[in-house]
């Protein structure tokens, strides 16, 4: 059962590719750009996203989750805060892995959430529901946990 119920739909984007990614290198508060990869990945996410009905975003305040935000081209608002900022690797522990009762409260439906693939583990732990290790600029959905994952080929759906 989760301990805390969404406004449906919520939408989850994990930031585009970044040369750490490449190198498997965590990145913590390390503010790293996307690289040429990591840009067209968020290009190529502007059909769907904008197929969604997006009324917010919220960003983590991180270069690449705006770089991925700058190129989805938005026409709503959009707030920046810190709670879905990456997790500091210096203070990790299990009360990290949660979000704040705050962040989760600020949520509303048809909210599209860009941060981090950490952040999407610590909400899926504070709503009690399976996790999904996401790939660079893969879209969640999280009210059916319908997962749209960007290749080249397409946008093939995944099971969570």
């Amino acid at each position: 059962m989760r301990e805390k119920q969404l406004p449906a739909p919520i939408f989850f984007l994990r930031h585009g590719q970044t040369n750490w990614n490449l190198e498997r290198k965590l990145q913590g508060l390390n503010d790293v750009s996307l690289n040429k990869a990591g840009l067209q990945q968020a290009k190529s996410m502007v059909p769907l996203v904008e197929s969604l009905e997006i009324n917010s975003c919220i960003c983590s305040p991180m270069l690449r989750a705006r770089q991925t935000l700058e190129q989805l081209q938005l026409n709503c608002s959009v707030r920046f805060d810190p709670a879905w900022q990456e997790i500091s690797i210096a203070r990790q522990s299990s009360h990290s892995l949660r979000l704040t009762t705050a962040a989760l409260n600020s949520l509303k439906a048809n909210t599209l959430i860009i941060s981090h693939g950490s952040v999407f583990d610590a909400l899926c732990h504070s709503l009690a529901i399976p996790k999904k290790t996401l790939n660079n600029c893969s879209l969640v959905e999280i009210s059916t946990c319908r997962a749209i994952q960007i290749h080249h080929s397409g946008y093939p759906l995944m099971d969570c």
